[in-house]
C-alpha cells in the first residue's frame, strides 16, 4: 500500500540512515488527478520558473496531471518560504547528513536532487529522480512539457525522458508521436521536444499592468491565460479566474536559445513532413495511414508550422547577414512553396493570426516581412489571401530583394526598413481601408491595378 506524506512523516522517527529514508520514499504514493500530464524543467522564455507557470495553470483549474500534486512531492518539499514545506523531513535530513538540504551541493541536497561531480555534472540518483521516474512510468496518453529551458543535466532529460520513450502507454509528447521520438533516440528527442515546448510556451499569456510588468497572485504565481497554449495542440485550457483585461504573450525564443533550438526545430519539421506525405496517400488500402496521419497532424497543430517558419527566418536572416542575398531569397522561396498553404490554414483555424506572428516582427528583415504579410493577408475585411496569392506576393517581394541586393547592401537595408514600416502602419488601418493593401503593393512594386493580376481580389 502506498504512503501519504502524513503517513511517511509518522514513520520518520524510526529512520536513522539514508538507505532507510530512500526505502521509505520508494513507498510514497505518486498518483495524481488530471486528464493530461504536464512535465516541467528549467525556466520559461522570459526567465520565469516553469514551476510558477504550472502553478498558474493549476490556479485557473486546468485539468492537468502534475507531479507536484502527488503525496510523494508533498513529502519531499523542503522549499524555503513555502507554507506547505515538510519541516519534519528537513529535520530528519539535517539529523542524518548533518547539513542544510537547501544548501547547493550539500550531502542532503544531493540526496534530494542528485549527486554532482566537481565540474557540476549531475547523476540521476536523487530522491526527486526516484519519484519522477515512477510518475512517468504511471503516465498514460498525451504528455505536454514546459522544457524549453531544460538542462541536459536535469531530471527531465536524465530521468523522465528515457522513461517516456520506454512507456508503451504514452501516445505523444507535445504533439510529437512517441514512435517518432523513439526513432530519433534520447538525444535528438530531447532537442525536438525542447524546441517544440519553447515554441508552445510562447503562446501562454500573462496578465500585465499599465507599465508592462507581470501581475502576480499574493503567493508569487503569475496570473495567466493558457487557453491558446493548450488549444494549439487540442487540449482545452481554462479562462483566468480573474480577468485583468490586458494579457501579453511570452516571446517564443530568447536570443541565447535560438541557435540551440534550430536542430530541434528541423527534427520537428521532418516528423511533420512524414505525416503530411502520408495524409496524401490515395486508395482504400491507405485509409488507415491517412486517418492516422491526419490525427497526428491535428495534435501537432499550427505550432509545428510556426516553429518551421521561425527556423526558416533564422536561416534566411543568417544568409542576409553574411551578404548572401541570393541564398536568403532561395531559403524563403523554397519554404514558401512547401509550407505556406498549411501554415495559413492553421492560423485561420486558430483564429489568432496577429498574436501568433507578433514575435516575428522583431526577428530581422525576413521575420518582419513574413509577419507583416501574413497578418495583413489574414485580416483583409475578414478574408485572407490563399497560399497561391501569398506565394505570388512573397516571390515578387524577394525578387525585388534580389535586384536591390545586386545594387548595394545599403539599398537592400533601406528597402526592407521602408517596407516593414509601411506594413506596420497599414496593419492598424486595414479594416478601415482594405483597398490600401493593393495601393501599398502598387507603391512598393509598381504593380498595375489590373483585374487579371492574381493579386487583385474582389475585396
Amino acid at each position: 500500500m502506498s504512503l501519504t506524506a502524513e503517513q511517511a512523516n509518522a514513520l520518520l522517527d524510526s529512520i536513522t540512515t539514508k538507505e532507510q529514508l530512500r526505502d521509505l520514499i520508494n513507498q510514497l504514493d505518486i498518483n495524481s488527478g488530471g486528464s493530461t500530464t504536464v512535465l516541467y524543467s528549467g525556466n520559461t522564455v522570459n526567465g520565469l520558473d516553469n514551476f510558477q507557470i504550472l502553478q498558474g495553470m493549476l490556479h485557473n483549474g486546468d485539468d492537468i496531471r502534475v507531479i507536484d500534486n502527488t503525496e510523494a512531492a508533498k513529502f519531499l518539499n523542503v522549499t524555503p518560504g513555502d507554507p506547505n514545506r515538510n519541516d519534519v523531513l528537513e529535520e530528519k535530513l539535517q539529523q542524518i547528513f548533518g547539513d542544510d538540504p537547501n544548501e547547493r551541493n550539500s550531502r542532503s541536497n544531493q540526496f534530494l536532487f542528485g549527486e554532482r561531480t566537481a565540474d557540476g555534472t549531475r547523476f540521476p540518483n536523487g530522491a526527486w529522480d526516484n519519484i519522477s521516474a515512477r510518475f512517468v512510468d504511471a503516465t498514460v496518453g498525451e504528455v505536454r512539457t514546459l522544457t524549453g529551458g531544460a538542462s541536459v543535466n536535469g531530471v527531465f532529460n536524465q530521468t523522465e525522458l528515457p522513461r517516456l520513450l520506454n512507456n508503451p502507454n504514452i501516445t505523444s509528447v507535445d504533439g510529437l508521436p512517441l514512435s517518432d521520438l523513439q526513432r530519433l533516440g534520447p538525444a535528438a528527442a530531447f532537442q525536438a521536444i525542447s524546441a517544440q515546448s519553447d515554441n508552445l510556451s510562447g503562446y501562454i499569456k500573462v496578465a500585465i499592468d499599465a507599465d508592462g510588468r507581470i501581475i502576480h497572485l499574493p503567493d508569487g504565481v503569475p496570473r495567466l491565460d493558457s487557453r491558446q497554449y493548450f488549444g494549439l495542440t487540442g487540449v482545452e485550457g481554462k479562462p483566468p479566474l480573474v480577468d485583468t483585461g490586458r494579457y501579453g504573450s511570452f516571446d517564443r525564443f530568447i536570443p541565447e536559445r535560438r541557435s540551440g533550438h534550430v536542430d530541434g526545430a528541423r527534427l520537428v519539421q521532418e516528423i511533420k513532413d512524414g505525416y503530411q506525405s502520408a495524409s496524401r496517400l490515395l486508395g482504400p488500402e491507405s485509409g488507415a495511414a491517412r486517418a492516422n496521419a491526419l490525427r497526428v497532424l491535428g495534435k501537432m497543430g499550427v505550432a509545428a508550422d510556426l516553429l518551421s517558419l521561425a527556423t526558416m527566418v533564422h536561416d534566411a536572416n543568417a544568409a542576409y547577414a553574411r551578404g548572401d542575398t541570393s541564398a536568403g531569397n532561395t531559403i524563403v522561396q523554397d519554404w514558401t512553396s512547401r509550407y505556406l498553404g498549411g501554415l495559413m490554414g492553421g492560423l485561420m483555424e486558430a483564429q489568432a493570426v496577429g498574436s501568433l506572428l507578433t514575435p516575428l516582427y522583431m526577428d530581422g528583415p525576413a521575420g518582419a516581412i513574413f509577419a507583416s504579410i501574413l497578418t495583413l493577408a489574414a485580416g483583409v475585411e475578414g478574408t485572407f489571401l490563399g497560399s497561391h496569392y501569398l506565394g505570388d506576393v512573397l516571390n515578387k517581394i524577394f525578387d525585388q530583394l534580389h535586384r536591390l541586393g545586386q545594387v548595394s547592401e545599403q539599398a537592400l537595408h533601406d528597402w526592407i526598413t521602408h517596407m516593414s514600416d509601411a506594413f506596420h502602419r497599414l496593419s492598424g488601418q486595414l479594416h478601415k481601408d482594405s483597398d490600401a493593401f493593393m495601393t501599398l503593393l502598387h507603391d512598393l512594386f509598381g504593380y498595375q491595378r489590373d483585374v487579371r493580376d492574381p493579386l487583385v481580389l474582389d475585396l
